[in-house]
């Protein structure tokens, strides 16, 4: 995503999130009126519809907003305004409701896109996506560096380092698988460094008695 368009998500979210959330809060002080339109639209527990009304507004609203959980959320609001829609404002000789019954779906339709592509940038979904990719990575990276690096032995080279054992010309399967190694390393270097706590459970997952077995194994010289 560009830069010029990364706050334009959280623009979205911010709009169609602060309608739930103020109408949620203007059914606080209407709980008279709220529970007579949901009797009236033939449906029961009027005060159990008055309290799931709340919860979903000003809850999901918030979530929404914040971009939490934003695609199931959005997914969740979007069926509520299509079910609100054709109970509460199914009246199309009136040309209020009808103009109320096409804004829900308008409502849906936007939330629909969110579900889609996601909550976008300024989001708290996409600060959890972060480290859990450079965690990823650093794990391939310190994989590979158990591999190779600790064994002494260069990508396409099957000798250690200093040996005087001339070493055959690498094949082409090999000189390609070398420097895709090679292109790999580069783009590690590239990756944001992750928290301390992070690092620490890392290394002591690769001090592990299986992974250090295989190190010694690798060490080990060839009899």
């Amino acid at each position: 995503m560009q830069d010029n368009t990364k706050y334009l998500p959280f623009a979205g979210r911010l709009l169609i999130g602060g309608i739930f959330v103020m109408s949620g809060a203007s059914k606080l002080g209407a709980y008279g009126g709220i529970t007579a339109a949901i009797s009236a639209a033939g449906l029961p527990f009027a005060p159990l519809g008055f309290a799931v009304a709340i919860a979903v507004e000003i809850g999901l609203g918030f979530l929404l907003l914040i971009g939490y959980r934003a695609r199931p959320t959005a997914l969740a609001l979007a069926i509520w305004c299509v079910v609100t829609a054709v109970f509460f404002h199914r009246n199309f000789a009136d040309q209020n409701t009808f103009i109320h019954f096409l804004k829900n779906l308008m409502i849906a339709g936007g939330l629909l896109q969110i579900v889609h592509f996601g909550a976008g940038a300024l989001s708290l979904d996409n600060r959890r996506m972060i480290p859990a990719a450079s965690a990823a990575a650093w794990t391939a990276r310190l994989s590979w560096r158990v591999e190779s690096g600790s064994t002494g032995l260069r990508p396409g080279n099957n000798h250690p380092r200093g040996s005087n054992t001339p070493s055959r010309r690498p094949s082409r399967h090999q000189a390609r698988s070398s420097s895709s190694s090679c292109g790999d390393s580069i783009a590690w270097r590239s990756l944001p460094p992750l928290p301390r706590s992070t690092r620490s459970s890392m290394r002591s997952e690769s001090t592990s008695p299986t992974l250090s077995a295989t190190t010694s194994e690798a060490r080990s010289p060839a009899p």
